[in-house]
């Protein structure tokens, strides 16, 4: 992936430009969207239902834990969703022997990581607005950050291959991406479900990369080194086994296509 960088920059550059080309507000839209997507939730789960955060004791900031954990999800949810039609969409450049086209859903998963980037800032405005500081531990966001993208890649360069011989997967996942988001505490605290159901938790990696953010970002707390370690590892791991099948079922796209 290091050697094919430059190529990577420049299609993420032309998404972005690309998707929002002729649009008034342009880019703004990637910190549009978001704001929307939070505003309503904040309206619904906050003020409707009165969802409260918990925080040392004390009532957390709705808002501000709602958008911390929004901030991974819409990352993970924008690669997934656009990766199963990253292949189909770029029939050109599937019949060019020579493009690597295990960068098509790297793309994607870029182009969402500069999505991320903007509401980062969103997140980061609130956060000073309402707690007055940055707590230190921001610094770690790296640490949870990389396996994220590695998870997030590896699951992308599954789907886009997938997509290719299913042509109606992107309706699945549509549906499993919605079960998904209300599987993972992003609008509600941990506490809000049953002990019998723990299980979701523990076998969900996006509630621990939303607990995770809320830690560092809010809470000032350091995530364990063994879940570190944990969660690094099988990040590679599962990067390692999509890249692997997508290599290996990549040679029939031609022939599908």
């Amino acid at each position: 992936m290091v050697s094919h960088w430059d190529l990577i920059r420049t299609l993420v550059r032309k998404d972005l430009v690309g998707r929002y080309r002729g649009s008034f507000l342009g880019l703004f839209w990637t910190v549009l969207n978001p704001l929307f997507t939070l505003l309503l939730y904040a309206v619904l789960f906050g003020v409707v239902l009165k969802v409260k955060f918990v925080s040392h004791g004390t009532p957390g900031n709705y808002t501000v834990y709602l958008l911390c954990g929004m901030l991974p999800w819409l990352a993970v949810s924008e690669a997934v969703s656009r990766s199963v039609d990253s292949v189909v969409s770029n029939v050109n450049l599937v019949k060019k022997v020579v493009f690597p086209l295990e960068i098509l859903p790297v793309n994607v998963v870029a182009s969402a990581l500069v999505s991320e980037g903007f509401a980062m800032i969103v997140l980061i405005g609130g956060i000073l607005l309402t707690m007055h500081r940055l707590p230190w531990t921001v610094l770690l966001l790296p640490l949870i950050l990389i396996p994220q993208l590695l998870l997030t890649t590896g699951l992308c360069w599954f789907l886009a291959s997938m997509g290719v011989f299913v042509r109606d997967l992107g309706q699945a996942v549509s549906l499993l991406l919605m079960g998904w988001m209300f599987a993972t505490p992003i609008m509600y605290p941990e506490t809000m479900i049953p002990a019998r159901f723990g299980w979701v938790l523990k076998i969900n990696p996006l509630a621990l990369i939303v607990s995770a953010y809320r830690g560092i970002f809010i809470e000032a707390q350091v995530p364990h080194w063994k879940w570190l370690t944990a969660w690094g590892v099988f990040a590679i791991v599962f990067a390692f086994v999509g890249h692997a099948w997508f290599l290996k079922t990549k040679r029939g796209f031609a022939d599908v296509i």
